[in-house]
């Protein structure tokens, strides 16, 4: 066998063995919003680094469009993953940002949804316009 050749599947993957990657990475963003909503020092940091990297990569989702606009290949781009890291930035924010803040716990998860759509339509910013114009180049004139 040549070493570039691809290694052979000899048997089928075990549903935990498909599945491990995504429930420990839910279990990373659960446990280190946990963490962060008790850990002050680090949140000033790490929530802002989330939501940095969220646009980072709805950015490159951008680069990725233009580049499938220009070139005529299809690029794939990060759709979902910059709000994945939206997401967890909302989850390790322990206050709502455009609503105050109530002392009721089932009432601050309910003003921080606000926060969370907020976020989603910023993340949708970035996709929708490149869904449409793909879409209309599809369509026969």
């Amino acid at each position: 066998m040549s070493p570039t050749a691809p290694i052979p599947i000899t048997r089928k993957l075990t549903r935990w063995e498909e599945w491990s990657g995504i429930v420990y990475f839910v279990a990373t963003v659960f446990g280190s919003s946990l963490l962060l909503w008790h850990w002050q020092a680090a949140r000033s940091t790490a929530i802002p680094i989330l939501l940095g990297i969220g646009l980072f990569f709805d950015a490159m989702s951008v680069v990725a469009y233009i580049s499938t606009l220009v070139t005529k290949r299809y690029s794939s781009g990060f759709l979902g993953f910059g709000f994945v890291c939206f997401f967890w930035a909302w989850l390790s924010c322990p206050a709502a940002v455009l609503l105050s803040t109530p002392q009721s716990l089932a009432v601050l998860w309910l003003a921080k949804l606000l926060d969370l759509v907020a976020l989603f339509v910023l993340s949708m910013c970035f996709h929708v316009p490149f869904w449409f114009v793909h879409r209309s180049k599809q369509q026969p004139q």
